[in-house]
C-alpha cells in the first residue's frame, strides 16, 4: 500500500502549479452547474448523478495539492 501512494504523490506533481490548481477548481465549479442543469432544469435523471461524483474527484484532485 505504501508503494501505491508513492506512486500516486510522484503522480501529482503536476499539480503543483498553481493554474493548475485554480483550472481543476473551475471545472469541478462548471460540471456542478451542469448537474443542477441537468437535473433541476431538464430533469434528467438516470446517470446525471456522475457528473456531480466526477466534480468532487476533480475538486478534490485540485485540493491535493500543498500550499
Amino acid at each position: 500500500m505504501g508503494h501505491l501512494c508513492n506512486v500516486f504523490n510522484k503522480q501529482l506533481i503536476m499539480y503543483e502549479d498553481p493554474k493548475m490548481k485554480m483550472f481543476f477548481y473551475t471545472v469541478s465549479v462548471l460540471m456542478i452547474i451542469a448537474w443542477a442543469l441537468s437535473y433541476f432544469v431538464y430533469s434528467l435523471q438516470p446517470a446525471v448523478h456522475l457528473l456531480l461524483l466526477l466534480a468532487v474527484v476533480v475538486g478534490l484532485i485540485g485540493m491535493k495539492k500543498n500550499d
